[in-house]
Order: structure tokens, then sequence, then C-alpha cells
């Protein structure tokens, strides 16, 4: 199963392109296509007494088109298999020992600075979003870890439970940390727009309605599409070896128009092209109009409330350009299959195909790793907050030179800089926003 994959389909292993119960004793829907050549010698145990083939398992015997072999393809087998396990086994660890933890202290600094304050509910929202999705690739590709996968396995135990049990569906939390993307940056563009009216248009509680109906619907339509695998074994008379793979299911078979309408379609362009969309648009306006304010600043004296929105705003703008910039070229890509007809698996460009949905997987684990960074460096709010968490285990926020306002910590308690000497600065802004 792929990460960032905007269609369930794509994560399909690289074996099976159509359903293989189709095509079992050779009678196959529809024989003039390339991918139903490689499926329809497709049998039952073979009664070769040389071979020994597990119980359960359908052989595969290649006819004379293997897509992934297809000397027509621009990327080799062997190259679009090291990418993958590049993938597997290197970056997504990494992002997954960044990514996973760094989403808990968002949750828990959010959490700190409260929820009712409506920027901070949604930013623990996406925190979530991005948890779960980062937490669920650790679990369904951390198997790949191990040494019997070093010669190329690509499908586990793990990710057969996983399969069986339907929990492929918690991919569905990616299109969810898109949504709050376009939700935050919707919400900083009207703020910037019609301050006066920011706060009493949208409620928190109104707010924390819509993510909790969102996030049923788009993780809920995941869970529908995930429905469309089941776990099969199969045998390679080639190599004398079996292996388990992900085919489609009975339930797939029986609504394939509904399922995939719902996931090439649905999830495949629409959200991503709305989500995409709307962040470009507003963090757009939002920095033209941000430009505006401070130049405005700089000529007039500024409350401290508008310094901080203004702070906010600048951080937020730079997580809505990690978002597009991880995010666009997969649109893009998607886009590029409509008109490009084999860059599709089991057409002429099959291994060029998987490449470029390998790496586009890594776009997705950095865009869910790395806002961390960009709130702690760049929000004060945060790093207080941070400091204040960290504080009651006895840890001590960097030095900073003192400046009006500031603040710091000192026994667990904030006290102002007139009082305390020789202590860590936690911040010098103060409110209840992130930054």
């Amino acid at each position: 199963m792929s990460g960032v994959v905007d269609t369930v389909m794509d994560a399909v292993n690289l074996l099976v392109t159509q359903s293989p119960f189709d095509v079992i004793d050779g009678n196959a829907t529809n024989t003039s296509s390339p991918t139903t050549k490689v499926l329809n010698n497709l049998t039952t145990p073979s009664n070769d007494s040389s071979k020994w083939i597990p119980e359960g398992c359908i052989e595969l015997v290649f006819g004379d088109y293997i897509p992934w072999h297809n000397p027509q393809n621009v990327v080799s087998a062997e190259t679009e298999l090291l990418v993958d396990r590049i993938k597997a086994i290197y970056v997504l660890p990494v992002l997954c020992l960044i990514g996973v933890p760094s989403n808990i202290i968002n949750m828990a600094v959010f959490v700190k600075q409260g929820l009712k304050d409506r920027i901070n509910l949604c930013l623990f929202a996406l925190s979530f979003a991005d948890l779960i999705y980062m937490a669920q690739n650790m679990v369904l590709f951390g198997e790949r870890l191990h040494p019997k996968f070093a010669e190329g396995a690509r499908f586990g135990a793990v990710q057969a439970f996983m399969v069986n049990h339907n929990l492929l569906g918690l991919y569905g939390f990616v299109w969810a940390s898109q949504f709050m993307s376009a939700v935050i940056a919707s919400e900083r563009c009207f703020c910037i727009l019609f301050p006066l009216k920011s706060k009493t248009v949208l409620t928190t509680k109104t707010m924390a309605v819509i993510i909790v109906v969102a996030f049923i619907v788009i993780v809920g339509g995941l869970f529908v599409v995930s429905y469309r695998f089941s776990v099969i074994c199969v045998y390679d008379s080639f190599s004398n070896s079996s292996t388990i793979i992900m085919g489609t299911s009975e339930f797939y078979r029986q609504n394939q128009e509904a399922i995939d309408l719902l996931d090439y379609t649905v999830y495949g362009l629409l959200l991503p092209g709305i989500f995409i969309s709307i962040v470009i648009t507003t963090t757009i306006i939002t920095s033209v109009k941000l430009r505006r304010v401070v130049n405005w600043r700089a000529t007039t004296s500024s409350s401290n409330d508008s310094s901080r929105e203004v702070a906010l705003t600048k951080v937020l703008i730079c997580t809505s350009i990690l978002f597009i910039v991880c995010f666009l070229p997969n649109l893009f890509f998607r886009l590029v299959c409509l008109v490009v007809e084999n860059l599709k698996t089991g057409k002429r460009y099959h291994n060029m195909y998987y490449v470029m949905l390998w790496l586009l997987d890594m776009a997705s684990f950095v865009n869910s790793s790395l806002n961390f960074f960009v709130y702690y460096f760049m929000g004060t709010r945060y790093r207080e907050a941070f400091w204040q968490i960290f504080a009651t285990c006895g840890c001590k926020g960097p030095p900073q030179k003192a400046g009006a306002g500031a603040s710091y910590v000192k026994n667990g308690q904030k006290e102002p800089a007139s009082k305390v000497t020789n202590v860590s600065v936690v911040g010098a802004a103060s409110g209840k926003v992130a930054a």
C-alpha cells in the first residue's frame, strides 16, 4: 500500500494489475489486454510433481508480456525496486522518528495554549491527522526492515493483516491532513482580510463540528475504497517460489464502477485539486495583504494583538508553502497520467509510474513530519508553551536576550523579566495564538 498515492488502486502489488479471480483457469474477461496476458494462464495448483505449490496458492505462468520487464520501459525493474526500498527502509523510518514524536509534541503544545482558540484547534487537528498517517506507515512498512525482505520482498504478515482487517482505510488521514491545510490557509486569509469579523463569523465550537464531520466523511470514504482489496497467495513457476500479494475482492467486483469513481475521481483528482487550489489561492492573497499590513505597521504604532496576528500569519504561510511544494507535484502527476496513456500500471512506462509514486510518497512523509520545525523556529508563542511543558522535567529554554515584556520560566512558573536573572528566555509575546 502506498503512502501518498491519491488512489488506493495504485498500491496494488506489481504482480497484480487485474483481478486474479477473473482469469483463473484461463477464462480471461479481456484477452486483448496486455495486462490480461500476464494473468491469462493463472491456474489452480499444478499436478506437476516436480514442484510444490503451497495449499491455497494459485499458479502464475508468465506469457510473452511482462510489464515490469518491458524493453520499452525507460526505467528498469531493478531501479524501481531500489527506489521502493529506499523509501521503505531508509526515508520512511527516519521521517517516522521525526514525524511521530513531533506531531505528539505539536498536539501537546496546542492543548497547552488552549483549544478554545480556533486556530489552535485547527492546528491540533492537522497534527492529529499527520500523526495517524505517519504512525500507520511506520507499522505498515516497519516489517521491511527485517532481513527476510533484503531480497526484494514487498509484502509481509503485517500488510496482510491490515488488508484482511480493512485497516488501509486509515490512509484517509492523508486527505484529512490536506483538508486541514486548506481550512487553516482559508482561516488566516479571512482573518487578515476581515480582522474585525473573523472572531465572530465562525465560532470555535462550529469549527470543531466541521472538523469532526469532515474527518468522518473523508476517512470513512477511504475505508469503503479499501474494501476493494483481498490477500492472495501466488506461485511463480519461473522462480519456483510463492508470495503473498494483494488482489481485488468480491465486494469490489460487485461495485467496481462506484468504487472506481470514488477512488480515482474523488480521491485521486477532485479532493486534492480542490484542497491545493484553495491553499495556493489563499496563500497568495494572504501574502499580498500581509505585506501591506507590515508596511502600514512600520508607519504607525500597532497593538500587541496586531503583532501576534502578523507573526502567526507568517508561520502559517510557511506551512502552506511546505504543503504546496510537497503535494502540487502529486496533482500534476495525476493530470499527466490522464494525458499519457502509457503512464499507467501494466503499460509501457509501468516502472516509471511506480517510481514517481514512491517519490511522491516520500514528499508526503516530509509534509507530515516537518511542521514542528516551522512552528518552533518561527513561533514565539509555540516555543514558550513548548518549554513550559518541558520545564517540569528540569529542561530549560535556550538563552535569549531579554526584551520588553519578555517572560521566563523559573521552577515551572512564568515570571516577568525584571524579577528573574540568569534563566532561559521563553518568549516575548503573549496571547492565545500559536505564534
